[in-house]
């Protein structure tokens, strides 16, 4: 005889604890990727760690969002509410607040200012989202070597989060007010707070004289990679050509 079938109830149980084991995974991996590449030759204040781990756990709820809503990323909050748009169009990548609300996270970073997300919309979607195995998304992140040669640290991520540092400059209060946007000069920080195909992430440094100027934006973007391995795994195959 075939053994008996579990109650669905418990099924359903039994995979809700994995995907809080995996998600507690991710959210810890991502903490930890981001803390090490920080960590090298970067002079931010230490309060920033803890910008680096909320930023890891964004990173993850992303993720796990996916998990539950038909491998489907969240469009942007663009009224300042914390929920998600329904609707975020195709094409170009979109940019607003991170959907805090949507994804059941806080509201701010360490300072108390919104943080800024960009997606690429044909990853959104809210109910089922077919993605491919040739897909890619049009959000690129770049860097720079010692050198000050800029170099592309991801080009085809789906979405990402950006904290615009200790300065705020371009960042917005939990309250909606404004900070001002960065000033002359500082040309990598008016990227990242305008930027939806291209962002940037390096060191932080006052030293006007480096490539990008002064910086101290912290940035991290969803893996497509990672993003693909995960549908794989939860679905049980590879993903449709």
């Amino acid at each position: 005889m075939l053994p008996a079938q579990a109650p669905r109830s418990c099924l359903r149980q039994q995979s809700g604890v994995v995907v809080l084991i995996m998600l507690l995974i991710l959210i810890l991996g991502s903490a930890t990727l981001l803390l090490t590449k920080l960590n090298k030759n970067d002079s931010r204040p230490s309060h920033n760690v803890a910008v680096a781990q909320d930023l890891g756990a964004v990173r993850a709820a992303l993720l796990g969002h996916s998990l539950i809503n038909g491998n489907c990323l969240p469009c942007p909050d663009l009224s300042g509410d914390g929920l998600a748009q329904a609707s975020c169009g195709s094409g170009a990548p979109v940019a607003g607040f991170l959907p805090w609300a949507t994804l059941n996270l806080g509201v701010t970073d360490v300072w108390g200012r919104r943080l800024r997300y960009v997606v690429d919309p044909d990853f959104t979607g809210s109910g089922s989202c077919t993605i491919t195995a040739g897909m890619a998304g049009d959000i690129r992140v770049q860097g720079y070597d010692q050198l000050g040669n800029p170099y592309d640290l991801t080009s085809d991520s789906p979405a990402a989060i950006i904290s615009h540092g200790a300065n705020g400059y371009g960042a917005t209060h939990a309250d909606g007010a404004t900070l001002p946007n960065p000033p002359p000069g500082h040309g990598d920080e008016e990227i990242n707070r305008t930027g939806t195909t291209l962002l940037v992430q390096r060191v932080s440094t006052d030293d006007p004289a480096m490539a990008g100027g002064p910086f101290d934006d912290l940035v991290v973007w969803v893996s497509l990679n990672a993003y693909k391995t995960q549908l794989e795994n939860i679905n049980g195959g590879p993903l449709p050509p």
